[in-house]
């Protein structure tokens, strides 16, 4: 019976998921999103806090609501998971759905990644008491360098600004971006809750490094990175992440931007996001993926046409939905607009 029922499971996820283009729909992709929810459903068979309430008509499953508590996550940090997922064509099952999600018991570090799919519950979701912690944006690197050009024509290079951008070159520059995440995150966690987790950090510290040790070896790198200077003095850097063959987005970039606080706002990102994107048409990166609440990332979003996957919702999320409002649903945007003001990029 669980082998059937997460397959089922899986199925409704995977129906959301693959409804993007940019996701892979082989069996390959399917394990993955299955083995995703499997975890879920041994740790509640193992005890872990959390609950699974499913909808069917007849004997067949058109949604359910599992949310499973984890001590140790991907973010350094015990997070308390909830997967929700339904078929949105039927007007049964999303009544369902907005009635178990009204239900649900929220712990303090609820977390619910919310498919763009389902966007009529995204004012339930926030009427249950979660809030918006971050968007996760696609992108196809060359449609986004041909309408980041078309619509800014950003410099390479950043000379106006008295800046040098160069390749990472050395440990002293990982271990400086490295510093400077802990101090902008530790200062604005709203930004990201968990940058600034000890973790997540040693990660970061160690990827960078071995971009460093496979460009030594010759190999290619796990990531692509660039620095910014200012006569003499670190002011950031940027980079992305590399995976040739992700078993869920094929050629997969995920995007970094770590900026001194004194040169944010001056159109860095700009050229950033021109260097980068450059770099992975280069590399035969087909799509880039990542999660932000940064406003210069989501206003350029919508300009190189990046497309929402999914909105990230926690108990203890701290900005207002309007500042969301680029990748807002029509309906909550109009309720939001009169009081949005756009920040600079």
């Amino acid at each position: 019976m669980p082998h059937t029922l997460l397959h089922t499971l899986a199925a409704l996820r995977f129906q959301a998921h693959t409804s993007f283009p940019e996701h892979r729909s082989d069996a390959r992709a399917f394990e993955v999103t299955r083995g995703f929810l499997e975890g879920g459903y041994r740790a509640l068979r193992a005890g872990a806090e959390g609950d699974l309430h499913t909808y069917a008509r007849g004997e067949q499953i058109r949604g359910y609501l599992m949310h499973w508590r984890q001590a140790e996550s991907w973010y350094g940090a015990p997070t308390h998971t909830y997967a929700l997922d339904f078929d949105w064509a039927d007007p049964d099952a999303a009544r369902w759905a907005t009635q178990a999600l009204l239900a649900a018991p929220l712990s303090e570090d609820a977390e619910l990644m919310l498919s763009a799919r389902y966007a009529p519950l995204l004012g339930v979701a926030l009427g249950a008491g979660l809030r918006l912690d971050s968007v996760v944006l696609l992108g196809d690197p060359r449609r986004s360098l041909e309408r980041l050009m078309s619509a800014y024509a950003p410099p390479p290079h950043l000379g106006a600004l008295n800046l040098d951008v160069r390749p990472l070159r050395t440990q002293t520059e990982v271990d400086l971006t490295v510093a400077l995440k802990r101090r902008y995150f530790s200062a604005h966690p709203e930004h990201c809750w968990f940058g600034a987790n000890a973790r997540v950090l040693q990660r970061a510290q160690e990827e960078l490094s071995e971009v460093l040790r496979a460009e030594r070896r010759g190999d290619r790198p796990p990531a692509r990175a660039w620095v910014l200077y200012r006569e003499g003095a670190f002011m950031g850097s940027f980079s992305y992440s590399d995976t040739p063959d992700h078993p869920l987005w094929g050629a997969l970039a995920g995007v970094d931007i770590t900026l001194h606080p004194l040169i944010q706002r001056r159109g860095v990102v700009k050229t950033a996001y021109r260097v980068m994107l450059t770099a992975m048409l280069q590399a035969g990166v087909q799509v880039y993926k990542g999660g932000t609440s940064q406003p210069a990332v989501m206003a350029l979003g919508r300009v190189m046409g990046r497309p929402l996957f999914s909105w990230v919702l926690r108990r203890r999320a701290a900005l207002p939905a309007r500042h969301f409002s680029p990748y807002l649903p029509p309906h909550l945007r109009a309720l939001e607009r009169s009081s949005h003001t756009e920040e600079p990029l």
